[in-house]
């Protein structure tokens, strides 16, 4: 057992032990571990055993068999406290999935909601490389009309992250990590502004930069609210077109069928 695969054997071999709620002895060990997947002889289970124990993690509890450890059991809540982090992400994540203008606007209010914050802390905490970063992003993005939708996608999503690092709170910085971690969004949502045709020469990426520059938290927050405000009313009024798309579709094909109805109905007297 080496590397990775070595702490993550110990790292079950104790969620083992733990679950068993009472001393646990090699047999009992090994058939658990079998229940998990793990294959191992009652003789290699004593063995890992007996290394756990050796590694401060376990403890005997008379000769009735090995019990956690102190060190064993805040080991095992940490194991607890990533899975469940890990598994709030890939529910967070499952829902960023943007297949859907609605489901854009879904994500760009939350990150309005985050980014209003980030702002006011970078333009109060930003240090001057910091602000150097924002601005060459800024001036990338609002002089991007010729740039490929691709580029301009991964940059804006470097000038917002870089913001939040910025404010130095890494809660706020993370929250927004998990939001763009899915890459094909910002991509997506400048597929729709374009196809509105609502791509204006200054994108507010500079009013929000220079607003940090001055120092000025309220000003950089109204610039992004200005910024995310008018992306969102442009992702809404897609929405609004697809579904009065759909509305004069299902009532051309009523139409059609109403039609066709009329022409049996005639058909049949004839």
């Amino acid at each position: 057992m080496r590397g990775l695969e070595r702490n993550s054997l110990r790292e079950l071999g104790l969620s083992v032990v733990a679950a068993y709620r009472r001393p646990i002895g090699a047999a009992a060990f090994a058939e658990r571990l079998a229940a998990e997947g793990v294959s191992m002889s009652p003789a290699s289970a004593g063995r890992l055993l007996a290394e756990l124990e050796g590694e401060g993690f376990l403890e005997q509890e008379s000769n009735k068999g090995r019990v956690l450890s102190e060190r064993g059991r805040l080991l095992v809540q940490e194991r607890q406290q990533r899975e469940g982090r890990e598994v709030a992400a890939r529910r967070f994540l499952d829902e960023l999935a943007c297949d859907a203008p609605e489901k854009i606007i879904e994500v760009l209010v939350a990150r309005r909601a985050i980014e209003r914050e980030t702002c006011r802390l970078a333009a109060e905490r930003a240090k001057e490389q910091e602000m150097e970063e924002i601005a060459t992003f800024a001036a990338i993005l609002d002089t991007s009309q010729h740039v490929s939708r691709e580029h301009v996608a991964v940059v804006d999503r470097k000038f917002h992250q870089a913001i939040a690092r910025a404010g130095g709170n890494r809660v706020l910085a993370a929250a927004l990590d998990l939001i763009f971690r899915d890459r094909d969004l910002l991509a997506m949502t400048m597929s729709f502004r374009k196809r509105r045709g609502a791509l204006p020469p200054e994108n507010g990426h500079r009013a929000i930069s220079e607003a940090i520059a001055r120092r000025d938290p309220d000003e950089a927050e109204k610039a992004l609210l200005r910024h995310l405000g008018y992306i969102i009313g442009e992702v809404e009024a897609l929405a609004a077109e697809r579904d009065d798309d759909d509305r004069s579709g299902f009532s051309e094909d009523e139409g059609h069928a109403g039609n066709d109805a009329r022409e049996n109905s005639t058909g049949s007297h004839s």
